[in-house]
């Protein structure tokens, strides 16, 4: 997945961005529009002169009246035209903001799909490494408890021998059981060696 700023900016600092491929014409700018309204109330008193000249009984009086009625209607049409621009600058404006949140949302989204997999994959694991591990404790544990038994029964059992209670079928019983249990000292082998080492580390 990709992050929000996937690829690194170019020597000019400019990089990528979320809105690559958008409407990038040149708008109007405000020195524009006062050109083109300077040139049209300019129109607007050339048609004005044009259509009522001086009169020498009325002077410029008809002429003041068009004029006004003209200003009045160019000052009209160039606000509608600032008011249909700003319209339209402010739905590009929401359009772009809308494709951004929408592009963002997407890449959140597949982050946190792929955290909540890795969390997932992680957790499995190290529920699989605990179960190993009770596993691998209960075996140890039950291989302790019988190793303790049958050298318990052997020294009970031995013991016989200072009161001349010994029976020859008694080694054969001790023998049984040691040989019952030696099975279990592969399970007990990490620990073995790992108490051998220590001992070793101990006496030297």
């Amino acid at each position: 997945m990709t992050a929000l700023n996937s690829a690194p900016a170019d020597s000019a600092g400019t990089g990528p961005s979320l809105l690559d491929g958008e409407d990038r014409r040149p708008s109007f700018t405000p020195t524009l529009l006062i050109i083109v309204y300077a040139v049209l109330l300019l129109l607007a008193f050339v048609v004005a002169y044009q259509l009522a000249p001086y009169d020498a009984k009325t002077g410029f009086g008809n002429f003041s009246k068009l004029a006004t009625v003209l200003v009045t209607a160019v000052s009209a049409l160039l606000a509608a035209i600032v008011t249909i621009i700003n319209f339209d600058r402010n739905a590009k404006d929401a359009r772009k903001l809308a494709i951004l949140n929408g592009r963002i949302a997407s890449q959140l989204a597949g982050y946190q799909s792929d955290l909540q997999k890795k969390l997932l994959d992680e957790k499995s694991s190290a529920d699989k490494e605990l179960e190993q591990f009770k596993a691998a404790l209960a075996g140890e544990m039950e291989a302790y408890i019988d190793l303790f038994s049958a050298a318990n029964y052997a020294y009970y059992t031995l013991q016989k021998l200072e009161g001349g209670r010994w029976d020859p079928g008694d080694k054969e019983k001790i023998d049984a059981r040691m040989t019952k249990v030696a099975g279990k000292l592969g399970v007990l082998e990490p620990v073995i060696k790992f108490t051998r080492a220590t001992w070793r580390g101990l006496r030297s």
